[in-house]
């Protein structure tokens, strides 16, 4: 009972998952558009999709890949949309440190320093990029602006897997020629046993 009851709360994430990605990717359809979007009523949305999982503990999270030098512009951008969806003033700021994207630093007072290079991380990673969070269920997380790909394996795996399917399909064209046959969309989504540890560092 306690296997299919735990098989039944994962489907649901899934399923509310996919939710959220058809909405995302229906709003901002062109890779131009990012990581400068923001869905208007994130929050809202995600806390009413959250309330039909039956693990009230479930937050949701939209994190976006920002190149280096994409940065200063992201931040923002994504200050002027914390402000517009009525976000706490606070939304994205560490005391001492400031707003902007930003990882653990245990060396520094605040217990964070800003990123903007995205070549630090807590693994091997041949991905030279930063994830922050830029949207939460919670409007007030402390998680908005934190550069997730520090210490989370699985943002390779989408990133790696998706750099796969370009070529893939890249490759399909070319052997096509001016086919109309069109190759079926990538699967790059994972399940993770994503969590917020003690000093509020996400793991997967």
């Amino acid at each position: 009972a306690a296997l299919e009851s735990a098989k039944s709360i994962t489907l649901r994430k899934i399923q509310v998952a996919a939710v959220m990605r058809s909405i995302l990717s229906h709003a901002f359809p062109n890779a131009t558009q990012w990581p400068f979007v923001g869905l208007n009523g994130y929050s809202e949305t995600t806390q009413q999709l959250g309330s039909y999982l039956s693990d009230r503990t479930t937050s949701m999270a939209m994190i976006v890949v920002v190149d280096p030098e994409q940065v200063d512009q992201f931040e923002t951008h994504a200050k002027k949309h914390y402000q517009s969806q009525g976000y706490p003033e606070e939304a994205g700021y560490v005391s001492g440190l400031g707003f902007g994207v930003r990882r653990r630093d245990s060396t520094s007072d605040s217990g964070y320093s800003l990123d903007h290079t995205g070549n630090i991380t807590t693994y091997p990673t041949n991905n030279t990029v930063l994830t922050p969070v830029l949207d939460h269920s919670t409007k007030g997380s402390s998680m908005l602006m934190y550069n997730v790909h520090v210490s989370s394996t699985a943002v390779d795996s989408i990133l790696n897997c998706s750099r796969h399917a370009k070529q893939q399909q890249q490759s399909f064209h070319q052997e096509q020629g001016n086919s109309s046959d069109t190759m079926t969309s990538p699967n790059c989504s994972i399940v993770t046993g994503f969590k917020i540890t003690d000093n509020e560092d996400i793991v997967a």
